[in-house]
């Protein structure tokens, strides 16, 4: 019997492709490892206020109540419901969507891949989705669990479906794209300036093609994916009549807020955020200035400089409020790898100018890694918290876990109590109930109806237990930092216990 002869690797073609398609997958793996890698250091830092706030509000979800009409908060539904999730997923603690959101960035990560794929080649998709997940780790834009890094997901996803929509002419992809643009902006509101970016570039091929019923075709599509999810996610608001409530915190506060900063505020505030970004993220600045350039002068179509276009829409989107925290910038990372990839790939264009821009990228990257290193190379959670953010935000956020263990102590689990402050990360240490809708105090400023209504609520209720974390009653200014309406509640129904950190407490006295 004649043994079969083993086939030698020239003898199976397929072989060869077989080889070339695993390791890319195990490429692709390690690529979407990355993040969850490169965010293991800051899984235990402290909450700041901004996640505290979500990670409240998320437990009042888990509860049964409802954002807005029970507590207060500025953002968009789904930042809370990415909370709830993870609490859910891995335990009610910091390190739960913190994880999240570096599973988030893994799956952004295969996105950008795909794009990029769609839009260029496979060797720039994985240099696209490698550089994206690299730039998880710049820990000094702060994203943390924080909205920007949650909407990564959704608003990349919208851009691959928009690219499929243009290239197949599919009605149903631009239903997908308008779908998961709504999900984006409900995650944090700056996203509608990219959906609204889509639906002018639907008009604006259709006018190009001289086609205006696909034009219809296309935007009404776009529209009906946008309005669908936005009227899905309404739905427990109308079912409970607080589309009220709906309204006042995503769309009259968030105009009060943003009109706050005068035009000079807004500009100051845009000349150091883009400084502060362009040593961050130096590498993907570079990446992006000279691809744009070599795109341009390839006369590619439309579609290839659809990146350029998402980066300037969604920069357009971060400075709608008025602000540009570092971490608004972290939206802008997805179509920035995507033109750093290509840049990268096609390095060996830039001949005459190859030894010049092969310098700058060499120092942006070195600028990029000192930069950053002081947040991995910090020891301990509250030094690399430290590292991260100012002195005056972070102090009171590596010793917040102090204030709540005494207000745990003080009360017990079914007392709400309240913070006059910013720091609502209490609440959510000592496992406490906010006593009242408007939970901490920056709305007062803005808008004095609320203070009064929160004082309704103390006088109706007056909670067990209130911590002030706004000045001690040492200070000269403490009679200006705390209204007439509210020393006169305190010294009617409360005493004062003593000072924990950056809280003075005051407990609920019997009355007579």
């Amino acid at each position: 019997m004649a043994i079969p002869r083993v086939a030698s690797f020239a003898d199976v073609p397929s072989l060869r492709s077989r080889l070339a398609e695993s390791s890319g997958t195990l490429l692709l793996l390690a690529i979407c490892l990355l993040p969850v890698l490169l965010y293991l250091p800051f899984l235990t830092e402290p909450f700041d206020r901004d996640e505290g706030a979500y990670a409240t509000i998320a437990q009042a979800v888990l509860r049964g109540e409802l954002p807005y009409r029970d507590y207060f908060d500025h953002k968009p539904p789904l930042i809370y419901g990415w909370f709830a999730a993870s609490f859910q997923l891995f335990g009610e603690t910091v390190v739960a969507p913190r994880l999240m959101a570096a599973l988030v960035w893994s799956a952004t990560a295969l996105v950008v891949f795909a794009e990029a794929n769609l839009l260029f080649t496979r060797r720039t998709a994985y240099w696209a989705a490698g550089i994206f997940a690299a730039s998880s780790g710049l820990a000094m834009l702060q994203a943390s669990a924080n909205t920007e890094a949650f909407m990564l997901l959704p608003l990349t996803a919208s851009l691959y479906a928009a690219t499929r929509a243009f290239k197949d002419d599919s009605w149903r992809w631009f239903l997908a794209a308008g779908a998961l643009g709504a999900a984006a902006t409900l995650t944090k509101q700056v996203a509608i300036v990219n959906l609204a970016a889509l639906g002018s570039l639907c008009v604006a091929s259709a006018i190009a093609r001289h086609d205006i019923r696909r034009g219809v075709v296309m935007t009404a599509a776009l529209t009906g994916g946008a309005v669908g999810v936005v009227g899905l996610c309404l739905l427990p608001f109308a079912l409970t009549h607080s589309l009220g409530d709906f309204y006042y915190a995503n769309l009259t506060y968030n105009h009060l807020y943003s009109s706050e900063t005068s035009i000079g505020q807004r500009l100051n505030f845009e000349i150091n955020g883009a400084y502060f970004f362009g040593i961050a993220a130096a590498p993907l600045l570079v990446g992006t200035s000279v691809s744009t350039v070599l795109l341009a002068r390839r006369h590619l179509s439309l579609l290839a400089l659809l990146p350029l276009g998402w980066v300037l829409a969604t920069q357009a989107g971060a400075m709608l409020s008025g602000r540009a925290f570092p971490h608004y910038y972290v939206a802008l990372l997805p179509p920035m790898a995507l033109m750093t990839g290509w840049f990268v790939s096609h390095f060996a264009e830039t001949e005459r100018l190859r030894l010049p821009i092969f310098s700058a990228l060499v120092l942006s990257l070195i600028v990029c890694v000192l930069f950053n290193a002081p947040a991995y190379t910090a020891s301990t959670p509250n030094q690399k918290h430290l590292a991260r953010f100012p002195d005056w935000y972070a102090a009171p956020q590596i010793v917040s876990m102090a204030v709540a263990e005494r207000v745990a102590q003080l009360t017990t689990p079914d007392q709400p109590v309240y913070n006059f402050g910013r720091e609502t990360q209490v609440y959510f240490y000592a496992h406490r109930k906010p006593a009242i809708r408007f939970m901490y105090d920056r709305p007062f400023s803005l808008d004095p109806s609320t203070f009064n209504e929160a004082m309704a609520d103390l006088e109706r209720a007056p909670p067990a237990l209130i911590f002030d974390s706004v000045s001690e009653r040492s200070d000269p200014d403490w009679e200006a930092n705390h209204p007439q309406a509210l020393r006169e509640f305190l010294a009617a129904h409360y005493a004062f216990v003593q000072r924990v950190e950056f809280a003075d407490i005051y407990l609920l006295q019997a009355q007579p």
